[in-house]
């Protein structure tokens, strides 16, 4: 279960790519039409559970609701520009991110923590390249694209935690969508944007609807899946090291559909393109492994 979870995000992250370039009018559409199952998923979950509580506290999780739109709104900018399989791994670095940032929320941050964090950094450095080599030191601008996205998770996740002090799971779950479909309804007041969003409802077909309802089940089989792994493992470092591989699962499917199925993803797949990705990945899960078996 540990390795089916990353394997169905992998491939939601490998239709992002072919959803931005063949299906959406742009990334506003796409965020839209991407929030649409959550919107279903939260009248659901409303209807069976309701709230218990309704006061300031709950400004909590709707902010961290809104920081995750957000940041996959510099995501789709970043995802555009560049291939899956040098973007998803900049944004599993997210978790040596809240470690810095939480001593601001009242966490502490050990030694060791502080190394997983360089060697992660590291690993995220050779990716944001346009060259593996020592005389070139340009970076991908989709790279400086994915610190926003990356900064924004890292707050989600440090606001989740402090919400779950105060609030019980469900509430700060309905909470949670309620910020993050708010945050895609306030992409409506940009008239630009309006514009771009209106189109691609007017025009949307069925394979439109049904293709992304397919890629919010993939997504959300793998966040369950990856709970009942964490229940059923030995240990929850184990299930988040196994997470860790992620990266390979892109850039195995990034190779099969550019071999095989060029017309939904193509992918850059030369020597030097592959050794770059795969020592940059190999790097970032080293300090994600170093991160969870110390923790």
């Amino acid at each position: 279960m540990a390795l089916l979870a990353p394997f169905l995000w992998a491939c939601s992250n490998i239709f992002d790519k072919y959803a931005l370039d063949k299906i959406s009018r742009g990334n506003y559409d796409f965020l839209f039409f991407g929030t649409l199952g959550s919107f279903f998923v939260l009248v659901l979950t409303y209807a069976v559970f309701g709230v218990e509580e309704t006061g300031m506290l709950i400004l909590i999780p709707i902010i961290a609701g809104m920081c995750v739109q957000y940041s996959y709104l510099f995501y789709s900018y970043a995802l555009q520009r560049e291939d899956a399989s040098y973007i998803v791994p900049l944004y599993i670095t997210y978790s040596v991110v809240v470690l810095l940032l939480g001593p601001l929320f009242g966490e502490t941050v050990t030694g060791l923590q502080l190394v997983s964090f360089f060697i992660v950094f590291i690993g995220a450095l050779i990716l944001s390249l346009q060259r593996l080599s020592a005389e070139i030191f340009k970076y991908r601008k989709a790279a400086l694209l994915m610190v926003p996205a990356i900064l924004l998770i890292s707050l989600d996740v440090l606001l989740i935690n402090q919400s779950l002090k105060f609030l019980s799971f469900t509430d700060t779950f309905i909470y949670d969508l309620l910020g993050f479909g708010l945050a895609a309804l306030s992409l409506l007041l940009v008239p630009k944007w309006r514009k771009e969003i209106i189109a691609g409802l007017k025009t949307a077909n069925v394979r439109k609807y049904s293709l992304f309802l397919i890629n919010d089940t993939l997504d959300m089989s793998g966040h369950l899946i990856y709970k009942f792994a964490l229940v059923a493992a030995p240990s929850v470092a184990l299930v988040a090291v196994i997470g860790g591989v992620q990266p390979f699962y892109i850039l195995v499917l990034g190779l099969l559909f550019t071999l095989f199925l060029p017309k939904i993803v193509t992918e850059n797949i030369t020597r030097r393109e592959i050794l770059q990705k795969v020592i940059g990945a190999g790097i970032i899960f080293a300090g994600i492994v170093l991160l969870n078996i110390q923790g």
